[in-house]
């Protein structure tokens, strides 16, 4: 594919979360678990709050790392509120 090289991450859908879980996951299945953490950890910092499909295989690869307390953090990231919500609603 033109314009990928390896540790380049999905740079012609940059915005696509499935392109993005489906980049994590083909690394994943190839034994690379490390890498694919950081892709999902990227993916995660940079999406939307509510990106409920990249948040989910994230916190699942944590678990299945054994990283419970960056799993658990991770969650309660997601679930706090956020000022910019509560200034809307007020």
């Amino acid at each position: 594919m033109p314009g990928r090289w390896p540790g380049n991450s999905s740079p012609n859908f940059p915005q696509d979360v499935n392109v993005q879980v489906a980049q994590a996951t083909a690394q994943l299945g190839s034994g690379d678990t490390k890498s694919a953490l950081f892709e999902l950890q990227a993916r995660v910092i940079s999406s939307p709050p509510g990106s409920i499909p990249v948040l989910t295989r994230y916190v699942a690869l944590l678990n299945s790392e054994k990283q419970y307390r960056e799993a658990r953090s991770v969650l309660a990231d997601a679930v706090a509120p956020r000022p910019e919500e509560r200034a809307a609603k007020g």
